[in-house]
């Protein structure tokens, strides 16, 4: 593809399948994503999009940008839950190898993040999973009880530390976000009209 094809293929996306295609970029740290999607929204005219939620309704109309801003914001809450310490919460961690899926538990559970991460780096079970790995970790609060499932947090770290995921094993335990989640995902393709 030469220069001038790349240019006029980039300019031909909407602000939703660029947004789209952030949201389900793997590879990319978090905080990088978010930065990346709240800049989008900075610079382009808000559009309608419809979106899907997780309930089976029609879809929504909504303003693109004020998607973002709550997905991005709600995350940011899940993300400050997950790393601040609450009394009756368990972190468990293991090693995930990303191209075989082999897994490497690690032994201690913590009740902090931070006695989480004293294990996570004192643990010398990474060096069973070769390879690009990634640590995932969950919080579960075994004590609290949303629509009868275990409230959990899950975070997914790469080889540097750095957060690439967060989110939930039991979406239904945190519903905004699951709503939220659901409409991000559904983005591909429903881009609408251009708001006043």
């Amino acid at each position: 593809m030469t220069e001038p094809e790349k240019t006029s293929f980039v300019q031909n996306i909407t602000a939703a399948e660029a947004v789209s295609d952030i949201f389900k970029y793997i590879s990319c740290p978090l905080h990088d994503k978010r930065e990346a999607l709240l800049t989008i929204i900075e610079h382009t005219k808000d559009e309608k999009i419809r979106v899907y939620g997780c309930a089976t309704t029609p879809p929504e109309e909504i303003s693109l940008h004020k998607l973002v801003r709550d997905f991005v914001s709600e995350e940011r809450a899940l993300e400050q839950a997950f790393f601040s310490d609450e009394p009756e919460t368990v972190y468990l961690a293991e090693f995930r190898q990303l191209d075989t899926g082999e897994t490497a538990p690690v032994r201690e559970p913590a009740f902090t993040w931070n006695a989480c991460a004293e294990n996570l780096v004192s643990c010398r079970d990474w060096e069973i999973v070769s390879g690009p790995h990634r640590v995932v970790v969950t919080k579960f609060y075994p004590t609290r009880f949303v629509n009868g499932f275990m409230k959990e947090l899950t975070v997914e770290l790469n080889e540097n530390g750095e957060l690439m995921e967060i989110g939930s094993q039991m979406m239904m335990t945190v519903p905004r976000f699951r709503e939220l989640y659901c409409m991000m995902d559904s983005l591909a393709g429903e881009s609408g009209s251009n708001l006043n």
